[in-house]
């Protein structure tokens, strides 16, 4: 009998361990404290910032058409200098719209290296619940075992991260 109360110990580490809170209806109301909780917050939060970065690469993206057309329309009424001597303004409205482009760039990439992150975290989430799922089952099925067993499991209580009480009735 000592070995299926180690498995049981065992078990109900990992189940801590892997974020599931430990001993089944005693962990419900500390749901928001676990791993699952917590990826929930980043996921939400890595949203969040990617519609920012989505805004501010579309606002930055209108901008340089903006300075795009303002070039245009700026040599189309004859107002800038020749197009080999473009001038200070012409060279300083050129360098915003490059600059303006390279930050484009710049949020782009940012946004695809945060909708990765974002999969990969849920993809991370998802594993963990599964994970959770079948260490509860598995807890679920070694406690009907020692109760088929005679083994008392309403007095399980845990003294020590790793190590289980157990009365006989």
């Amino acid at each position: 009998m000592g070995t299926l109360q180690r498995t049981i110990a065992r078990l109900r580490a990992e189940l801590e361990g892997s974020g599931g809170g430990g001993g089944g209806a005693l962990s419900a109301g500390k749901h928001d404290d676990t791993e699952t909780g917590k990826m929930r917050h980043e996921i939400g939060r890595l949203r969040r910032e990617k519609e920012d970065l989505a805004e501010a690469c579309e606002s930055l993206e209108e901008e340089n058409r903006d300075m795009r057309r303002e070039i245009q329309s700026t040599f189309d009424r004859g107002e800038g200098a020749p197009r080999d001597d473009p001038g200070p303004e012409m060279r300083k409205l050129r360098r915003t719209a490059q600059e303006a482009e390279k930050e484009a760039g710049r949020m782009k990439r940012m946004l695809s290296k945060k909708s990765s992150e974002n999969d990969m975290l849920v993809d991370e989430l998802e594993k963990v619940r599964q994970a959770e799922r079948r260490l509860r089952g598995k807890c679920r099925e070694l406690t009907s075992e020692l109760e088929v067993n005679g083994w008392d499991t309403a007095c399980c209580m845990l003294s020590s991260p790793s190590v289980y009480h157990l009365s006989i009735i």
